[in-house]
């Protein structure tokens, strides 16, 4: 799975973590299309994260926010209008990667763990980790609640923004970051620039083949020319987290390394 990871290096141009805002260049979600978007809010929208299951919601480690304040709203469409369709959860606990560096980002994923589970319904579901990675140029989207204008400009919309994005190639990938990529990383966007995910998209899904296979976490800037969003993937060794989690059994086959780390099942004790 790819999920986005920030690097800050000395003397090179800095990532930058996308806490607090933006889709480009897409355009308003088909309403309750994402049933497995999450909104972390602490009074207001923040960040992004994914239902994975009934009690369990994945995010990036930057979004990290004290777990007695932190809220997870799930159903939600419009964050200014009350639904009838929102579920509002507290947290009971998070759970960083193991390997996560808050300073490069590599890693940077958490797991939250909600007060108690969700109710299944046609708003509120599951998406299903990844079986595989994706190949270059495989369609896949991502959606958000972030600030919709560029430049200086600020537009938070109130409803759920989508774009679709292509997976890139890992060279292209390179040439965008020369030496700020680490094998848990991927680009999917544009090089042309012009759609993006930004600030406060953190931790909103990478969706391809209806499978979640990234999470944003970082670029240069927002939906500049030769500068795509990266996401991180390769997470090469599943691990038991907690003892309240089982890892899937390394499946036999080509794309193993390309699974995400905590691809689990998370067993309730």
């Amino acid at each position: 799975m790819r999920l986005l990871a920030l690097i800050l290096l000395v003397g090179a141009a800095a990532a930058v973590p996308r806490e607090n805002g933006k889709i480009i260049g897409g355009q308003e979600c088909e309403p309750h299309s994402r049933p497995w978007m999450a909104s972390l809010n602490y009074g207001y929208h923040f960040c992004g994260a994914v239902l994975i299951n009934e009690q369990w919601v994945l995010s990036v480690a930057h979004c990290w926010y004290n777990p007695y304040a932190m809220q997870i709203m799930l159903g939600e469409h419009n964050l200014r209008v009350f639904e009838g369709t929102e579920q509002l959860m507290k947290t009971q606990n998070i759970i960083w990667h193991p390997s996560y560096d808050y300073q490069t980002l590599d890693y940077d994923m958490m797991l939250i763990k909600l007060f108690h589970p969700v109710e299944i319904t046609d708003y509120v579901k599951p998406i299903p980790l990844p079986t595989g990675c994706p190949y270059a140029g495989a369609p896949c989207s991502v959606s958000g609640w972030g600030n919709i204008a560029t430049g200086e400009e600020v537009n938070m919309p109130a409803r759920l923004q989508c774009l679709d994005v292509p997976i890139l190639e890992d060279e292209k990938c390179e040439m965008a970051y020369p030496g700020m990529l680490t094998r848990r990383m991927v680009c999917a966007g544009y090089m042309d620039g012009g759609r993006d995910v930004c600030n406060g998209d953190s931790g909103s899904g990478l969706v391809c083949l209806g499978e979640v296979h990234g999470l944003v976490s970082w670029g240069q800037g927002c939906a500049v020319p030769g500068h795509p969003g990266v996401y991180a993937e390769r997470h090469d060794a599943r691990h038991d987290v907690t003892t309240r989690y089982r890892p899937i059994a390394k499946p036999e086959n080509p794309f193993s390394n390309c699974l995400l780390d905590l691809s689990v099942i998370i067993t309730s004790k």
